[in-house]
């Protein structure tokens, strides 16, 4: 997972954006991979609802040009992504495993299960079909030179954005950071990638990019007088705040991920100098510090070494 520490304040808005993470998971499982015999445009020469156990690719669409449709589950596990991120893009990348069975015109859909955190898949008849899929779909017309190349794994090879499909997810009720996604893809003509069981290193691979925000900060124009020391810091640090009367004095810890980790709240201070001593044990990190005086907030960006 690559993460880039960038930081942002909103002037005048009420949320604060912290910087985007993208986040890469492969199926890493052989069941969590897997075809299932359906109904489609051509005919199905086998039985409906049957799967295909251990199979060292995945056909996208049907199995073969003129015959034989079936959907495809790609299931990735324990996606480090917190509860109502914002999602930036997201998409599937799959790598051509075969090119003797590509047909055109190849057009996709693609869905999502309607679950915080699906089970894997099984080899049992209707495995995958029997999965409740949100309304939500992204369609693929899938093209270009590089399918004729087996091993090829680049843009041609990504699905659309999935966005629509993993935002509806993590906002849903009961979605955790860690939690499981399941997708399903069914449609006409074929592509043939790579499977887990055919080569771990090129099975499927989900990629997604987000962004967080905490709500109710804003800026001011007029700033407070405050200061926090040490920063850098590599244990304890303070916060000063200056206060010219009689004051409420609030402040709010947050860690990179968005989640509030400290909390201060004071009423009635007297006028002077206000100090705020850290309570909390930090690992090394970027941290943002809330300071809200009266009616007054402003960020502060620290450090832990």
């Amino acid at each position: 997972m690559k993460k880039q520490l960038l930081f942002a304040l909103l002037i005048g808005s009420t949320s604060i954006i912290f910087g985007q993470t993208t986040l890469n998971v492969r199926v890493n499982s052989s069941l969590d991979d897997h075809e299932e015999r359906i109904n489609g445009s051509v005919p199905q020469s086998g039985t409906l609802g049957d799967m295909d156990p251990g199979s060292s690719d995945l056909e996208l669409g049907n199995e073969s040009a003129t015959a034989d449709p079936q959907l495809v589950g790609v299931r990735f596990a324990s996606l480090a992504i917190p509860a109502n991120a914002t999602i930036v893009n997201a998409y599937i990348q799959f790598a051509v495993d075969a090119t003797a069975k590509n047909t055109d015109p190849c057009t996709l859909t693609i869905q999502a299960e309607d679950n915080v955190n699906p089970v894997t898949f099984s080899d049992n008849a209707f495995s995958l079909s029997s999965r409740t899929l949100i309304s939500n779909s992204v369609n693929w017309t899938v093209s270009g030179a590089t399918w004729g190349t087996v091993g090829s794994a680049g843009v041609e090879q990504r699905t659309p954005d999935l966005k629509s499909l993993v935002q509806a997810l993590v906002n849903k009720s009961g979605w955790a950071s860690g939690n499981a996604m399941a997708f399903f893809i069914k449609g006409t003509g074929t592509r043939e990638v790579e499977s887990y069981d055919g080569d771990v290193t090129k099975a499927p691979e989900l990629v997604v990019q987000y962004s967080l925000t905490v709500t109710g900060i804003k800026e001011f124009n007029t700033k407070l007088n405050v200061s926090i020391y040490p920063n850098p810091f590599s244990n304890k640090y303070a916060v000063n705040v200056k206060l010219n009367g009689v004051s409420d004095v609030n402040i709010s810890v947050y860690d990179i991920t968005g989640n509030k980790i400290d909390e201060s709240k004071n009423e009635n201070v007297i006028e002077g100098d206000f100090i705020y001593k850290s309570t909390a044990e930090l690992s090394a990190g970027l941290y943002f510090v809330k300071v809200q005086v009266n009616n007054k907030e402003e960020v502060f960006k620290i450090i832990a070494q």
